[in-house]
Order: structure tokens, then sequence, then C-alpha cells
């Protein structure tokens, strides 16, 4: 949607009588032009740069078209336009659901002479932010971004079960601390969407520091066959005994070179369709590499394996691998979709998309493009919309960091290549929860 000049204009910009030991107040005229019918009231609000707390305000509604207030004079202010409909919304919002915001930063100068300022409104709405915080704030302030503007939230952390809200333009922003020693989780990929209500919740931790070039960076898993040779292509099954398969799981720096890690908790799940396929995983020790020695697979179908290592430092890193069966899939028929890690939905998890033939195994395909940009705002991809596939599983990172009041949000895949005939599509509702329980209806 393209923005809509609001055309306002500052004039009669004098010295107010009575003024006290503070700053010298200006009264700033503010001249309304046209308006967007669906617009009931336009509220303005002025704050001094990089402080959160608002200096003037005043609302205006149809018909008039005019509004004065007295400002900071000689101080860079911001000046906020929020413009209404007649839709409800929360007190802290207005009563009213905004629906285009603008906002610019002038000085207002002492005297008689008029300045001519114009705001383009853009489409916006509101993002509500509950913040786990801590037991007690300090004077560490946060801030709101996006690609084209930042906005102070409070002079202080958050204690726990802090609520903020803000009304932004429409698009991406990301929540951030001005403190390297500390970090909000679930603060990136936030979305501002027109008429919406939208909710968030951040968790205030402490920052770890960041990893050296020799720490791990990456997870692998390899699959041996009894003659300790990886296996490549798909896993060649009998039916009258198991195939006995190593499993190696390795962690590798930033050069991918292998790298041991005493402390880790390491993890490894398998999955298999039909269920049945597989031999239970034995609990692994702490540490990397780690391997299990006799994993048994019989039968026909697709099997995957995931690893999960998690490091002193709360870093997580993540491998996995896919694999058919007693066969090796046909041309791809379909194309399905779910997360690895749906509890991990807010602060970050991966979208498995995976093509399979018409008998359910991995389908054999060439490189192949995966399109999300379909998918609802709210549903984030840090790495973006388009990725370039090789073999039938795509694992693409994901999150849902904010959400709509009470609604779920739909990623939307669409799958093409020149190596295959047709195109593929499927869709994923994400679950409304965990942003069920932050007031939404």
């Amino acid at each position: 949607m393209k923005p809509h000049r609001l055309s306002w204009a500052h004039c009669l910009m004098v010295l107010s009588a009575g003024c006290g030991p503070g700053p010298e107040i200006a009264t700033a005229t503010f001249a309304l032009g046209e308006v967007p019918e669906s617009v009931e009231s336009i509220s303005v609000f002025v704050q001094e740069v990089g402080r959160s707390e608002v200096v003037a305000s005043s609302t205006l509604s149809a018909p008039k078209q005019t509004l004065s207030l007295g400002v900071p004079a000689e101080v860079p202010l911001q000046m906020t336009a929020v413009a209404r409909s007649d839709r409800p919304a929360p007190l802290e919002l207005g009563g009213h659901m905004p629906i285009y915001v603008a906002r610019t930063v002038r000085t207002v100068p002492l005297g008689n002479q008029p300045t001519q300022v114009q705001l383009n409104a853009r489409p916006g709405g509101a993002l509500t932010l509950h913040i786990d915080g801590l037991d007690e704030g300090g004077d560490v302030g946060l801030s709101l971004s996006s690609a084209a503007e930042t906005l102070p939230l409070q002079s202080r952390l958050p204690i726990r079960g802090t609520r903020l809200m803000q009304v932004l333009s429409e698009g991406r922003w990301q929540a951030q601390v001005a403190d390297e020693r500390w970090t909000l989780e679930g603060a990136q990929g936030l979305w501002a969407a027109p008429a919406f209500d939208t909710f968030a919740r951040l968790r205030l931790r402490r920052a770890s520091p960041a990893p050296g070039p020799e720490a791990p960076q990456s997870l692998r898993i390899t699959v041996l066959d009894e003659q300790g040779r990886p296996i490549l292509g798909p896993v060649q099954t009998s039916t009258l005994s198991p195939r006995r398969l190593k499993i190696l799981i390795h962690a590798y720096d930033a050069a991918g070179g292998q790298v041991s890690v005493p402390p880790a908790e390491v993890q490894l799940q398998a999955q298999s369709v039909p269920q049945g396929l597989h031999s239970e995983l034995p609990a692994l020790g702490l540490g990397l590499p780690a391997q299990v020695t006799a994993w048994q697979v019989m039968g026909q179908g697709r099997v995957r394996l995931r690893a999960r290592a998690t490091f002193d430092s709360g870093r997580v890193l993540q491998a996995s691998w896919h694999n058919n069966v007693g066969r090796a899939g046909h041309a791809p028929a379909r194309l399905t979709m779910q997360m690895t890690d749906p509890e991990s939905l807010i602060e970050g998890t991966h979208l498995r998309a995976v093509l399979l033939d018409e008998g359910g195994r991995l389908a054999a395909v060439g490189p192949w493009n995966l399109a999300l940009e379909g998918s609802d705002p709210w549903a984030y991809f840090p790495d973006g919309q388009q990725a370039v596939v090789i073999g039938a599983v795509a694992e693409v990172p994901m999150a849902r960091p904010s959400g709509p009041r009470g609604l779920s949000v739909v990623v939307r895949a669409v799958a093409t290549s020149t190596t295959f005939r047709g195109t593929f599509t499927s869709t994923l509702t994400l679950p409304v929860g965990p942003l069920g329980d932050l007031g939404g209806g």
C-alpha cells in the first residue's frame, strides 16, 4: 500500500508567556489536509528525541482540521501522528484501532515565522510486547527498530510481566537492549500489520559470549554401513535380517575442521514412516563426537535422524539425516511441511519441506526452488523466503515471534523446478500458542 500524504503544517510558532525555569515553550499549530474516509480521529504526540516520555499530545476528530500544542523549543522533537478507525481497541491504544502512522523529527524554532512540515502517513498497527524480565529493573533502555527508524520504548530494563504497547508503521521490527550484556529472546522479525493488534512475548536473558573461531559452529550426522563406509544412497535392506549400522555425530568449527566438545549434552532421535523400521536408540553421553555402534534398520519406507547438542553456554546446534529404506524414490508427487521443534517457534526453529513420491518415499529430484512469499507476514524467515534445495528435503530457519490476537498464522510453500513437471504446494498452520496466553481472544 502506498503512503498516504496527510500534509501537516506547523505554523504560529511563538514563545508562550509565563515560562518557568525549564525549556522555553513554543506553540505549534498543526493543520490537517486530506484524510481517508476510514479515519475517525487523529492524535499527535510529541517526544524529545531519544526519550520515551511524551511532552505534548492532543487529538482531533472530523470535521476539525487544526490543533495547537505547546512544545519545547530549540530541541530535536519526534512528532508522531496516529490515525484511528472506528474499530474498538484497548484503551492503551486510544480505544480505537490505529490504521495509519506518520513520524518526523523537527526542531521548532522560537519566533513567529511559520515552518512548513509535511508527514507521509503509512499503514500502521499496534504491537504489544509482553516481556519476561528481571525481578528488579536497571538503568538500561529498550528500543524498537526497523530498516527506516529507531524508537525508544523505555529507559529501564523490564521487570517480570512488563507490558508495552507501541503504534508502528507496517513492516518488520526488532526489539533491542542498549547493553551488550543482555539479550532479548524472540525479539527478531516482529511484524506490525495495519489495523491489527499484534502480540509478542520476549524473554530478557544474560547474553552469552560470542563463540570464537575454534568453537563448534555446526553438527553433522554420518551413517556407516557394516564395512565402515558412509551410506550415500538408500539403505538397502533384507526381508530376512536387519542391517546393523553405525551413527557418528561430529561438531565442526567455522573453518570446517572437526572439534571435540566435552561439556555438551547430545540427544539423538529417530523417526520412520511407517513406524517400526528401526531399533531404539541408546541414550548418548556428554560430549562430542558421539556415536551409536549398532543401529538396526529393516523394512521399506523412509527414516530421519535428528541430533541436538546443547552447550554449557546455552548454545544449541542441530543436524538431520534423511534417507529412504529399502528402495530409492521416484518422481515427486506431493509436498509436505512440518516444524522441527514447535516449542521453539518464538525464538526460532526450522521449517522442513519434503518432496515425496507416490509411495511416500523421499522423491528423486534435482535442484528445486522453494518459495515462501505467500506466507502470512508474521511468519519470519531470517534467511529469506526463497531457497534452492539439493535433495528432497529442505530445512529453512523460521520463527513466529509475533502474531495477531487470537488468530493462527499460515505458512504457504510452492515447489518448482526444471527437473520435474508441475508445481507442488503445501500449507502449514502454526499454532496460536504460546501467544494464546497473552490475553488474546
